[in-house]
């Protein structure tokens, strides 16, 4: 596996920040970092060294232990003042000595089953559909703070839970549902608990069209009934 860690990279609109050197960086399997299950393996330098504030890094995973089919390799870095980065995530997929793999979808033929895998799991995002469609959430509280939800582990093909502030106190779900056979769409639906403000984007990475949800800071969330969300999503990409 290959990997870029960067540090240099930031968003500044409230001001300037000290670029770090890169120390250090950790991948694991199939079970995300913010897991408590997770096992963690290092990555290395590619020249040997963390000593700069962007490097290329380098790991061998070993595969003799994993099931054939794919799996979600999950990588972040670590800064000389010991903060970790943004998790990013990649398809892993383990054959058998024949060449195959059970990684099958026996609706390989029906479009609307997704299949194309343009979205990366990240801590902030959910994929659905076998990655076609990426689902991210932002909360705005009355007194203007924000920031990006998390995407809880416990996501299904169809659904994503994000949390705000409290791993055990999902906040938003959301539903990419196929409908091709009822009305030739891809369906949006959500429901939430909670009276904060939200912006949830859904984007099929397919085509690049995006829908977004909103619920204002100080008003209950109403449900997410969207049967129209995605024309193109019943088509071959």
């Amino acid at each position: 596996m290959s990997a870029i860690f960067d540090d240099t990279r930031y968003q500044d609109s409230n001001g300037a920040e000290t670029t770090q050197t890169i120390a250090a960086g950790e991948y694991t399997v199939s079970v995300p970092h913010w897991n408590a299950d997770a096992v963690t393996h290092p990555v290395s330098a590619a020249d040997g060294s963390f000593d700069s504030g962007a490097e290329q890094a380098t790991a061998v995973i070993d595969t003799s232990g994993l099931e054939t089919g794919r799996h979600t390799v999950f990588v972040r870095a670590r800064d000389a003042d010991g903060n970790w980065g943004a998790v990013s995530a990649v398809f892993l997929f383990v054959q058998a000595d024949d060449g195959s793999t059970d990684d099958t979808d026996d609706n390989d033929d029906d479009p609307g089953s997704g299949g194309s895998g343009g979205c990366v799991v990240d801590e902030n995002t959910a994929c659905l559909h076998d990655g076609r469609y990426r689902v991210r959430v932002t909360w705005l509280a009355g007194n203007g703070r924000t920031g990006a939800a998390t995407a809880a582990s416990s996501a299904t093909d169809d659904s994503g839970l994000f949390w705000f502030f409290d791993p055990d106190n999902w906040e938003v779900l959301i539903k990419v549902l196929d409908g091709c056979a009822l009305n030739d769409h891809v369906w949006v639906y959500g429901a939430s608990t909670t009276d904060l403000g939200y912006t949830v984007r859904v984007t099929d990475t397919a085509t690049g069209l995006e829908r977004e949800y909103r619920n204002e800071p100080g008003v209950p969330a109403s449900a997410i009934t969207d049967a129209t969300a995605f024309p193109d999503g019943c088509r071959p990409p």
